[in-house]
């Protein structure tokens, strides 16, 4: 499989050639599942934080704004990728806020997935967006009967990012 192949190649190479290459080559034009796939398995490979936020992140934040279900559920479930690239700085002022909205979200698959996006950026935030923004928004979630009539695990993944946003306030 190209997962398989691309563990076999340098990350330099993936980084400088390929990678460009796909980003350019979806970049005006509409993304199908199996290219963006290929492309967050790529960012996996991305080494420098500095090449991710000026050429991968604004690809990824376009991706925010799609109206594509799969889409969304696609960078939301593959976050893990690239959490650890994006700086408590960029996450405030640039990924969170494109996040926020999901919250919302009409599809609680979208919803489920965001909460679990968000135990894994909540340890990079600042304690004011712990304390307002993400704790409205999982309050407001508690209150939302049709998410956990639709999501039966949709309680557990709401404690389970307290823990971590308590975590984290307790860390900062």
């Amino acid at each position: 499989s190209l997962k398989t192949s691309l563990r076999s190649l340098p990350a330099f190479l993936i980084q400088r050639k390929i990678l460009p290459a796909c980003l350019a080559a979806v970049e005006f034009g509409n993304v199908s599942t199996a290219a963006l796939q290929a492309i967050l398995d790529l960012v996996e490979c991305v080494a420098e934080e500095t090449y991710f936020e000026q050429d991968v992140l604004p690809f990824l934040l376009k991706l925010l704004g799609s109206t594509d279900v799969t889409v969304r559920l696609m960078l939301l479930s593959s976050a893990a990728k690239f959490i650890r690239l994006l700086s408590g700085k960029m996450i405030e002022s640039k990924f969170y806020p494109g996040l926020q909205p999901y919250f919302k979200d009409a599809d609680p698959r979208i919803r489920d997935q965001t909460i679990k996006c968000m135990s894994l950026l909540a340890p990079k935030m600042n304690q004011k967006t712990l304390n307002s923004s993400l704790l409205q928004h999982l309050a407001q979630l508690q209150r939302d009967p049709e998410y956990f009539a639709k999501n039966l695990h949709g309680m557990d993944d709401v404690v389970e990012l307290n823990d971590v946003v308590e975590a984290a306030r307790a860390a900062g």
